[in-house]
């Protein structure tokens, strides 16, 4: 399920551990850290257990190039 929000988009994954013994760990990474957050990053679920986790897709504003820096100083 995908929704915008005034920030960008945000999607929920909901996840369930389906073990009926066993508590197991769960973690997220993004290759792009500044573009897109996960809320709860990492956590484990005992058994039967379900949570959700969301994904948001943030606005990223642009930084000063090395060139702009160096036009500043002088």
């Amino acid at each position: 399920m995908t929704s915008k929000v005034a920030s960008g988009q945000v999607a929920k994954i909901k996840l369930k551990n389906l073990t009926s013994t066993t508590t197991i760990g769960y973690k997220f990474k993004t290759n792009a850290p500044l573009k897109y957050s996960v809320k709860p990053v990492l956590g484990t679920l005992a058994p039967g257990e379900t949570v959700k986790v969301y994904g948001m897709r943030s606005e990223v504003k642009q930084s000063p190039t090395l060139d702009d820096s160096i036009q500043r100083k002088h």
